[in-house]
């Protein structure tokens, strides 16, 4: 009797200690001093894995060859809905990434009741870290918007700078701080509201160095397109400011606080390439992210015990298949970088074109020369039908007699193209499926399995030890 109520008591004491000591060590052992945030605003699957399987096709193989963000030792799939919607918009998505609460779509970082939610940035922040927010397109976007500022409508951009002027952060790079466009009267006042703020403003690649010098920065880079987005990686100069520079430069300023950082930075043309559902453009884009992904992964080699780096998306854009009825199964992703320029700028090329020919000129061969140039229409692997002539035909003949510029033919072009490749589009907007999410470093086992986009600032507080 007594040996039985001993063995009770002793296994009775076996659970709690197996209880608390499994419970203690779920808990992360380390502080993430160091926390990178990468986003690759629209990046589904679909996205990754036909970029992955151009890189193979390129090389003449079947398969895939593994982006650097796909060999992570974590991965998980986050959902991405808005507080009103299944399918969200960026200021919602960002607003849950930002903040780890939901909210309605088109609003910055507060509840629909437009009360403010406190980001992990500003959070970050308060706990003594230093801040950076960069991006390609404009810094009062949705997503860097949600990090920094808080809005009633995303639209407020004026609110939105004002915001993030306030905000304090040590670091803004990337595209311009607008408000509607960038104008010759706002590039003159605006270094001065922002040094008013205490910010210097920087855009020259020699200016780079002079970053350390300065407790608050504020760098664009020094070529911009009109609506203040930087250019896409496919139509980039090679000699100018690119994302991954303003990243290595940000790391560089913000490691000297002995605090830490806490840096958020976003890949928005890949958005806005499959937005325009524009696969060839998406895919530079995303390579050019990918390498971004190293430069932070070089730095968590040399601080592991103190590092952590979260990848994910803010929704998935396009609904990319990787497949379509006309191809089978031939999928031929090489077959995309025929194309020379992103559907942007070849839609600017085209109405140079155009303004050459008469409204009366119809000849059917005429297009084929700048479908040659752009999407290399003269390829031996792209071979045009009678169905394909057809459509370029009636293409031509509607833009050269529209009154208003048309660039049909690009739209045809964009579309033929994809075809041959085997790929297709559902929407020019935004879907509704979850998100792959990749991790390395301090805790990064706590972002693997199915979660909701709400969770992941909040696991990254745990990490860091900040109130949230």
């Amino acid at each position: 009797m007594i040996l039985h109520r001993f063995l009770k008591v002793f296994l009775a004491a076996a659970l709690i200690f197996s209880f608390y000591g499994c419970k203690e060590s779920l808990q992360p052992q380390k502080e993430a001093k160091y926390l990178f945030f990468l986003i690759g605003d629209g990046m589904g699957l679909s996205h990754r894995a036909l970029t992955e399987m151009y890189l193979a096709a390129l090389d003449d193989e079947t398969g895939q060859k593994a982006l650097f963000m796909s060999q992570l030792p974590v991965q998980g799939y986050v959902t991405t809905y808005a507080g009103n919607s299944f399918i969200t918009c960026s200021a919602a998505s960002g607003t849950a990434l930002a903040t780890g609460r939901k909210t309605n779509n088109g609003m910055i970082s507060c509840s629909p009741d437009t009360i403010p939610y406190q980001s992990i940035a500003e959070a970050a922040k308060k706990a003594g870290k230093s801040v950076g927010i960069l991006t390609n397109v404009m810094l009062s976007h949705a997503t860097p918007a949600a990090f920094s500022a808080h809005a009633p409508s995303r639209s407020d951009t004026k609110m939105i700078r004002d915001g993030q002027l306030a905000s304090g952060f040590d670091y803004f790079a990337g595209g311009y701080m607008t408000v509607d466009s960038i104008t010759q009267q706002d590039k003159t006042d605006f270094p001065n509201q922002a040094q008013e703020n205490g910010y210097q403003v920087f855009s020259s690649k020699k200016d780079l160095p002079k970053i350390s010098e300065h407790e608050k920065i504020i760098f664009f880079a020094d070529t911009l397109e009109k609506d203040g987005s930087m250019f896409y990686s496919i139509d980039y100069p090679k000699d100018k400011i690119n994302l991954k520079m303003l990243f290595e430069t940000g790391i560089e300023k913000l490691s000297a606080n002995p605090n830490g950082f806490f840096i958020m930075l976003e890949s928005g043309k890949i958005d806005w390439a499959a937005h325009e559902n524009d696969a060839a453009t998406m895919i530079r884009e995303m390579l050019d992210f990918d390498e971004i992904i190293k430069t932070a992964f070089a730095f968590y080699e040399k601080h592991p015990d103190k590092t952590l780096i979260v990848i994910t998306a803010d929704h998935e854009t396009g609904g990319l298949a990787l497949g379509n009825s006309n191809a089978g199964y031939k999928l031929k992703p090489n077959l995309l970088a025929l194309q020379k320029g992103s559907v942007e700028s070849i839609r600017k090329e085209y109405q140079y074109f155009l303004s050459e020919y008469s409204h009366k000129d119809k000849k059917s061969e005429a297009p084929y020369a700048f479908l040659k140039t752009w999407f290399g229409f003269d390829s031996e692997d792209l071979s045009l039908n009678k169905e394909d002539s057809a459509t370029i035909k009636k293409a031509w003949e509607k833009d050269i007699i529209a009154d208003t510029k048309s660039s049909e033919l690009v739209k045809k072009a964009r579309k033929i193209l994809a075809q041959k490749s085997g790929i297709g589009w559902t929407t020019e907007s935004h879907t509704g499926v979850p998100v792959p999410v990749s991790a390395v470093g301090v805790g990064a086992e706590l972002f693997g399995g199915y979660y909701d986009n709400t969770d992941i600032p909040k696991k990254m507080a745990e990490l860091m030890g900040i109130a949230f």
